[in-house]
């Protein structure tokens, strides 16, 4: 699906965990995130989604290394003018281990709400049935604003802060 014409909104993370090093410059700061934790991911396409929730999070074991890495999606998109029903992929990382929600006959087989703080999500495929919250009511958000390519803005709420609850049950 990243080859092809459609989705025209994509996201790959080929790299879902690695380690930081450098220093961010702020405005009369400089903040060192050398040794942080971090990810690298990209969403691109001809048209951003209709509207999204997208979310990721790391959990530390031993030593403060990633234990587990989840990150998970639903939108609606705009496929031949039309609105799509809200799709939606999750995938889990523990260790060697990934349990794959991301197929295509799972995208329709969720439920999911979202407001500007919260997400919650429930998800089943092959691998069982996952659920995800995220929850950052009362934590700092930012707000970003940014063009999509058809020149509609769009805008992300994002924290750092959130309480994130993972459960998964496999087959």
């Amino acid at each position: 699906m990243r080859e092809g014409p459609l989705p025209r909104f994509k996201l790959v993370t080929p790299v879902p965990a690695l380690r930081l090093s450098g220093t961010v410059t702020l405005p009369g700061e400089n903040v060192d995130v050398g040794g942080w934790l971090g990810s690298q991911g990209h969403n691109w396409g001809k048209e951003h989604a209709v509207d999204y929730a997208w979310g990721q999070c790391f959990f530390p074991g031993e030593g403060g290394n990633p234990d587990t890495f989840v990150e998970g999606s639903a939108a609606r998109l705009v496929v031949g003018g039309r609105t799509t029903p809200e799709m939606a992929a999750l995938v889990v990382r523990r260790g060697d281990e990934e349990l794959h929600f991301d197929r295509l006959r799972d995208a329709l087989n969720h439920s999911s709400s979202s407001s500007r703080e919260r997400w919650a999500f429930r998800i089943q495929g092959e691998a069982g049935e996952a659920r995800l919250r995220l929850d950052a009511t009362g934590r700092p958000m930012v707000c970003l604003a940014y063009p999509n390519p058809t020149g509609r803005i769009s805008y992300c709420f994002n924290s750092k802060l959130a309480e994130v609850l993972l459960e998964v049950n496999t087959l």
